[in-house]
């Protein structure tokens, strides 16, 4: 059996019931043959195993003929962060046809009486200037012959989401110039020529320039965008970023050094 299920889970478990969906079924009658499975971000893979011979005896068993019956059972997927935390919930109801004749079954789902429900999450991400070890930083960037490396580090509120796309822009605070380093795509992000994204489990650092428009007499520049989480076609959660970025044109750092010149020849003077 397989279920997509959304938000990421750690692990999953299935509990089997009777046709009530309340009243466990004794796991030698049905049983799952191994480990419940999550496959990559959105799958849950199970499989039962039906002993035949319990089956007859059931109590859940209606007899339709002298080698034929049926019966019903309900199952439960929990699927769970790292943590614990329930995170989607799928109960399916099937119906097994049984032939002791061929000694065969064929199990059908009854549609109707599926029911997924996946848990609301709460999704945030916090952003900073960071360093080469994704540690945050503060940092005054000062306009200089080659663009200033600016990188900003992305980290999602619980380790089991996971930023699949992303919007960037850096807008400088005078003029409003922008800069797009980094645009949502089809599948996943793209990022211009001066622009690099790196991973460190479920956090970003996206290392980008500070281009010369961004200085324009301002002492500051807005990071901001949209983080998205979810993977393949399913991005349909997401966050704002925003983050300030400290920096000085080349005029200011030219009036620091003029400062400091003056200041030294006065001293020297006394």
């Amino acid at each position: 059996m397989s279920h997509d299920i959304y938000n990421s889970p750690a692990s999953a478990r299935v509990v089997v019931y009777e046709d009530d969906c309340a009243t466990p079924l004794p796991s030698k009658f049905v049983s799952l043959t191994n480990d419940t499975t999550v496959v990559g971000f959105d799958e849950v893979k199970y499989s039962f195993f039906i002993d035949m011979n319990e089956a007859s005896s059931s109590p859940i068993f209606t007899r339709d003929g002298p080698t034929s019956g049926s019966f019903s059972f309900c199952s439960d997927v929990i699927t769970e962060s790292s943590s614990g935390e329930g995170v989607s919930f799928s109960r399916t109801k099937y119906n097994v046809d049984v032939d002791f004749a061929t000694f065969s079954f064929v199990v059908t789902t009854a549609l109707d009486e599926v029911d997924e429900v996946d848990v609301q999450m709460v999704f945030t991400v916090t952003a900073c200037e960071c360093n080469a070890t994704y540690h945050c930083t503060n940092t005054v960037h000062q306009q200089s012959s080659t663009a200033p490396i600016l990188q900003i580090c992305l980290f999602p509120g619980n380790a089991n989401q996971v930023i699949s796309n992303l919007d960037l822009d850096l807008t400088s605070s005078v003029s409003g110039f922008i800069y797009h380093p980094v645009s949502l795509g089809t599948n996943g992000y793209n990022t211009d020529e001066l622009t690099f994204v790196s991973e460190s489990n479920n956090a970003l650092k996206i290392t980008t320039r500070i281009v010369d428009n961004l200085f324009d007499g301002g002492n500051s520049l807005t990071v901001s965008g949209t983080a998205v989480f979810g993977s393949g076609n399913k991005q349909d959660e997401s966050c704002d970023v925003n983050l300030v970025i400290e920096i000085e044109d080349d005029d200011e750092v030219a009036k620091s050094g003029c400062f400091e010149k003056l200041l030294g020849r006065v001293l020297r003077f006394f």
